[in-house]
């Protein structure tokens, strides 16, 4: 069994209320929120510490054409198809909302 060190952080209420607002939506337990948002913001300074001098050295209008090629390599049925949501047999979306402008 994995040991896990429990501290005691002091936290202001508003934070905490939110927090408590963010786990409940998401049908999870507050500890739970928590670790988890530890764990992303870990995950996003680790890649931004590998990235970091991979982008200093990257040549941006090389970029440019990978993306370029990509994009052509994925045909037309990708670069028009708008993001998100179902679509019934016809490719329309089946939500009722407004779509979302691109």
């Amino acid at each position: 069994m994995r040991r896990m060190r429990q501290d005691v952080f002091v936290l202001p209420d508003t934070l905490v209320q939110a927090a408590q607002a963010v786990a409940e939506a998401e049908q999870m337990s507050l500890d739970d929120c928590v670790r988890l948002v530890i764990a992303e913001q870990i995950a996003a300074a680790r890649t931004a510490q590998y990235v970091r001098p991979c982008a200093a050295q990257a040549e941006p209008q090389a970029c440019l054409v990978v993306l370029e090629r990509m994009q052509q390599a994925a045909g037309p049925a990708h670069r028009a198809r708008p993001r998100g949501g179902r679509r019934d047999a016809e490719g329309e979306p089946t939500r009722t909302a407004p779509a979302r402008p691109l």
